[in-house]
């Protein structure tokens, strides 16, 4: 879930491909990769397969982080530490962001949704 390959990836994995069985084409040796053409070929042959731009998942979202796994390990961190509530503090957010755009991924033609995750997620600027 949420791993996709893009088309340089899945470039990368059919010369891999063609390295095992002993099928390298002489346009692939330098760059190590097979060629544009043949995705593009591959593509036609599986038009079930298109290029899509994911939606952006963020990690906590793929680990499942809810809000009872939140106050979970919030209880666990003022046990361990002994805070009182005079320590704790509410910071407001200034509503940055710092998650990226993902690159279009292969997916299945039919497939409503197709999930990325990111590898970072919005921060909480403290003012």
């Amino acid at each position: 879930m949420c791993y996709g390959l893009t088309l340089k990836d899945t470039v990368a994995l059919a010369y891999q491909y063609a390295v095992a069985n002993n099928l390298i084409p002489e346009s692939g040796r330098e760059n190590k990769c097979a060629g544009t053409e043949r995705s593009y070929l591959f593509r036609q042959r599986h038009n079930n397969i298109s290029r899509r731009t994911p939606e952006a998942t963020s990690l906590g979202r793929a680990t499942s982080f809810n809000r009872i796994s939140f106050f979970k390990n919030l209880k666990e961190v003022i046990e361990k530490h002994n805070l009182t509530a005079l320590q704790i503090y509410n910071c407001d957010e200034a509503g940055v962001t710092n998650v990226h755009k993902p690159p279009k991924i292969l997916a299945h033609k039919h497939q409503q949704q197709v999930g990325k995750v990111t590898s970072t997620e919005e921060v909480c600027w403290l003012l």
